[in-house]
């Protein structure tokens, strides 16, 4: 397997998470990986490899009051965006972005995706999200290219 990033989740106590790692490759990159384009250089590899990361935590509706809040840090290069049950709640460029979720969400399944591409690729993503007795973080890095799926349960 190609180690191409760094990805991090930690879960704070108190907080109901599942974490999934999904690592994507296009088929070009399988079939370099296999040996069938030895010419292709290593970054060319590395640009096209990106991984998913999944995660579900679940909230209380009686804290939606209190700030939820969602940070996304890029490089300079960095440009993408935040769905929030399918719309786009937010455009990203780079340096910092901060989302307050809390007036998006429902009491029920929520979807909260952050894509993205950046450059260099050995620039890093890093994105935060803090609640009430929950902390979360994603880190990417190495790949170019970011994927990043919350899942917030509100019973």
């Amino acid at each position: 397997m190609l180690a191409a990033g760094i990805v991090l989740g930690t879960p704070v106590l108190g907080a109901s998470a599942a974490i999934t790692f999904q690592p994507m490759f296009s088929q070009t990159v399988l079939a370099r990986l296999a040996g069938w384009e030895r010419s292709a250089p290593a970054d060319m590899i590395l640009a096209q490899a990106y991984q998913r990361q999944s995660q579900r935590v679940t909230l209380r509706s009686d804290q939606l009051v209190l700030p939820h809040e969602l940070k996304i840090t890029g490089p300079t290069g960095f440009v993408g965006q935040v769905e929030i049950n399918g719309e786009v709640v937010m455009t990203l460029s780079s340096g910092t972005a901060d989302l307050d979720v809390a007036p998006y969400l429902l009491e029920a399944t929520n979807q909260v995706l952050i894509t993205g591409r950046y450059s260099p690729i050995s620039g890093t993503v890093s994105v935060q999200f803090n609640a009430p007795d929950t902390r979360l973080n994603y880190q990417s890095s190495g790949m170019g290219r970011v994927e990043y799926q919350l899942t917030l349960e509100l019973p």
